[in-house]
């Protein structure tokens, strides 16, 4: 009998053991068919974005995660895509979604954190990226993006500790490293020289020198020297000169968004009062959508009219202006101004105008806009030109020929021009630029002389007279700056201009060095 049970205990366990074996056979490719989707989906929806192929790589990854809702790489991987297909609030939602899921998720936040940067969401870029700050995890890639957070933001001297604490985690990281390099060249300390000729038909001629030093203090804190020599020529004779001398510094404070710029110095002539003080101040508040307010308030000399150059003449000038500094190419400003004369005269003035892009990329661009300008001066000081004569008015000799003494004061005068700039630039640092205005409409308050006669009693006297006059503003502008090698630039620049005062043409040289290569072989320590 137990011999007999053992027979036939035999098959049975053979046929158990056949049906394991059958059975584990089945298993083996069932378990490995229920992984298989996840890496063959995600690896042919990255092949297909590789590609450029986003509608297939968006329609896979939204199947996909219909079935599998928690997976958070291919949430992040259809997140992503979206971006790429131009739908940044589709992605966002996404990437919110996959956020709450897999929040401790490292890849999925830098991801995230790296889109709000580009889509100008900085405030929640920040409030992603700044948890991971010092996190092993992260490797230095979340104070690389917090940095370049900073830097586009102008705030350098974040920017750069960030970029030095990146490199220090992972020193890889090179564009961490090339954004630490520019902003340690944009802050070396720099040298400038530079020459400038300019005519008008007065004729008034005045060719001058500019010599320049800066230093930066901190990555947002500049200190800088100026002199500035000048020599006037009235005519074919007479000759003036001037020399103006400054100290100056510029500071940015991010926490405040507020921009700060002082100068003061002395200037010495050789006409009237040999010596005065000059100044200048002007700060600036960054506000949203790429604006910045700016108020201006500086003593300096004018030296635009014949007279002005004999008798000294003092202006005190407070100016606000809004400036847009857009994306792709968008400029733009209005201002108004108020400049005050030792005479108590007062010159008041107000424009704005903006630019548009018709064509914007890294090699140029080129845009299209308009101007309205309005100036008016509380009081002439249009004189005449001979004020004292042989002849007696009425006499056919007699001159009424004016000029402005000592300065020009424009009245009532308005203009509308049409705008044109281009741009090109090249790989190796050369840019051209050219610029342009055309007025299609402007007036103003020509003044003149006449002689008047009164019958009783009999009398001859000279008035002062203003006729309404259209005429044509206009103005050309052209420069060129190259690298002429690692650290030296060249800027050569041109003008000219037709106004309802004068015309007037100027060009200048200049010639700047910048201590780069010690700056970059600070960013190569890290």
């Amino acid at each position: 009998m137990r011999h007999t049970a053992v027979r036939r205990g035999a098959p049975g366990s053979a046929v158990r053991r056949a049906a394991l074996l059958i059975a584990l056979s089945l298993a083996a490719p069932a378990a490995a068919a229920a992984q298989a989707p996840v890496t063959d989906t995600i690896a042919e929806a990255r092949r297909l974005d590789d590609s450029r192929s986003f509608g297939a790589a968006e329609a896979l990854l939204r199947s996909y995660l219909r079935n599998h809702p928690d997976n958070g790489d291919a949430a992040s991987l259809l997140a992503h895509t979206l971006y790429w297909l131009r739908r940044p609030a589709e992605a966002r939602v996404v990437y919110e979604a996959a956020l709450l899921r897999h929040p401790e998720d490292i890849t999925l936040r830098l991801d995230y954190g790296r889109m709000l940067m580009d889509t100008n969401d900085r405030d929640r870029a920040r409030e992603l990226l700044a948890p991971m700050s010092g996190s092993r995890e992260s490797r230095g890639r979340a104070e690389a993006l917090l940095g370049t957070l900073s830097y586009w933001g102008g705030d350098y001297t974040t920017a750069v500790r960030l970029f030095r604490d990146a490199l220090r985690a992972d020193s890889s990281q090179r564009e961490a490293r090339r954004q630490l390099a520019e902003i340690l060249t944009l802050t070396a300390p720099w040298a400038r020289i530079a020459t400038a000729l300019r005519h008008d038909d007065q004729t008034l001629d005045r060719i001058g020198g500019d010599v320049q030093a800066g230093w930066y203090a901190t990555p947002l804190l500049a200190l800088s020297a100026r002199v500035r020599p000048m020599q006037f020529r009235l005519g074919d004779t007479v000759t003036r000169t001037l020399t103006l001398a400054e100290l100056g510094f510029s500071d940015f404070a991010p926490s405040a968004r507020l921009e700060t710029e002082m100068s003061a110095g002395m200037l010495q002539r050789s006409y009237g009062s040999s010596s005065d003080w000059v100044g200048r101040l002007v700060l600036g508040f960054r506000l949203p959508q790429q604006l910045t307010l700016r108020v201006r308030a500086e003593r300096e000399p004018y030296l635009y009219t014949l007279a002005s150059l004999s008798t000294p003449v003092m202006t005190q000038t407070l100016a606000t202006t809004l400036d847009l500094n857009g994306s792709r190419g968008w400029l733009g400003q209005a201002a108004a101004q108020s400049e005050r004369y030792p005479d108590a005269n007062s010159v008041t003035t107000g424009y704005a105008w903006l630019l548009a892009p018709l064509l914007y990329g890294p090699s140029g661009e080129l845009q299209v806009g308009y101007s309205v300008s309005a100036q008016n001066a509380s009081q002439s000081r249009f004189e005449l030109a001979q004020t004292s004569q042989p002849f007696a008015p009425g006499d056919p000799r007699y001159s009424t020929l004016g000029v402005y003494a000592p300065y020009y004061t424009p009245s009532n005068l308005f203009a509308q021009s049409v705008l044109a700039a281009f741009a090109l630039r090249s790989s190796s640092g050369t840019e051209f630029r050219a610029s342009g205005a055309f007025g299609v409409r402007a007036t103003d308050d020509a003044p003149g002389f006449q002689v008047v006669s009164v019958a009783s009693p009999p009398s001859t006297t000279v008035e002062r007279t203003f006729q309404r006059r259209v005429f044509t503003p206009w103005n050309v502008r052209g420069s060129l700056a190259a690298t002429l090698s690692e650290g030296w630039r060249l800027d050569i620049a041109g003008e000219y201009a037709h106004t309802a005062f004068y015309t007037a043409v100027t060009t200048s040289v200049q010639l700047t060095y910048r201590f780069v290569a010690a700056a970059k072989r600070r960013a190569e320590r890290y």
